[in-house]
């Protein structure tokens, strides 16, 4: 899976952010130093992150950026789908009929709704802590019988 130089600079510099939670707030200019992502560049994607509430920003000498949230609140889901879209492809209603008339596009279509789902359920702070990433499934009042469902 690709992804553009925009969304790896924005989860670069939130996992940045993520794990300075503590310290002060962190310049553009380090955060760019820091995590090797152009100045100009990375000034454009975090004035986009402020915009989107994702980090806010702290004007004067010991200013600079912090995450407006906890990191156990911020999923790569929605950081990834503001700079990506979703993964399994436009959500308009055509796009979506098309996709289950035509059995290869709907096999890629349910595989992107899947990854969305998985991306839906990481956070900044479990990226930071190396935990495993696991998918997390609810099964209610579901009996299966034969294997089906499987």
């Amino acid at each position: 899976m690709k992804f553009s130089r925009k969304s790896e600079y924005a989860l670069r510099a939130l996992l940045a952010l993520a794990a300075a939670v503590e310290e002060a707030p962190i310049s553009v200019r380090e955060l760019a130093e820091k995590n090797e992502i152009p100045r100009k560049f990375l000034e454009a994607i975090m004035g986009e992150l402020r915009e989107n509430g994702f980090v806010e920003s702290l004007a004067g000498k010991k200013g600079g950026y912090r995450l407006n949230k906890p990191a156990e609140e911020i999923t790569l889901g929605e950081i990834l789908r503001h700079f990506e879209g979703h993964f399994s492809g436009p959500e308009d209603e055509e796009a979506s009929q098309e996709a289950g008339s035509d059995i290869f596009l709907r096999v890629l279509f349910e595989i992107g709704e899947e990854v969305d789902r998985l991306v839906d359920d990481v956070t900044l702070a479990q990226v930071l802590s190396g935990a495993p990433i696991v998918r997390r499934q609810i099964i209610e009042d579901q009996e299966f019988v034969f294997g089906e469902g499987i």
